[in-house]
C-alpha cells in the first residue's frame, strides 16, 4: 500500500490574488493619509499666522502714545497707506491704519506668506 501524504497550500492564483488585494489596501490607506496632509498643513499655516497678526497688534499697541497719536512719523498715523511691519518665520505683516466716519480708528492687517 502506497501511503499519499497531502500537503495543504495555495494555488499560486490564489497567492497572487492575495498580493494585489494586500497591495491596492496599502495604496488606498497611504492616499489617504497623503490626501490628509494638505489641509492639515494649510492648516497649520493659518493658525501660525493668526498668532503672528496678534503679536503685530501687540507691537501696535505699544506704540500707542497720547503725545505722538497724529504725528506724521506715528505708525499709528491714519494716512491709509500700507506700512511694512514685522517678519517672521516666512511670514510679513503690511498693515494700515484708517479712520472711519465715527472718528474711530481701525488697522487693516494683511499676512503674507
Amino acid at each position: 500500500m502506497i501511503n499519499k501524504i497531502q500537503v495543504k497550500a495555495f494555488s499560486m492564483v490564489e497567492v497572487v490574488v492575495a498580493a494585489v488585494v494586500l497591495a491596492t489596501t496599502i495604496a488606498v490607506v497611504f492616499g489617504t493619509i497623503m490626501a490628509s496632509r494638505k489641509p492639515m498643513v494649510q492648516a497649520d499655516k493659518n493658525v501660525r499666522a493668526s498668532i503672528f497678526a496678534k503679536k503685530v497688534m501687540a507691537h501696535l499697541r505699544g506704540q500707542v502714545d497720547a503725545n505722538t497719536w497724529d504725528a506724521a512719523g506715528s505708525e499709528l498715523n491714519p494716512d491709509g497707506a500700507w506700512h511694512a511691519s514685522l517678519n517672521e518665520d516666512g511670514f510679513q505683516a503690511n498693515y494700515k491704519v484708517i479712520t472711519d466716519p465715527s472718528g474711530t480708528r481701525k488697522v487693516e492687517i494683511k499676512i503674507n506668506w
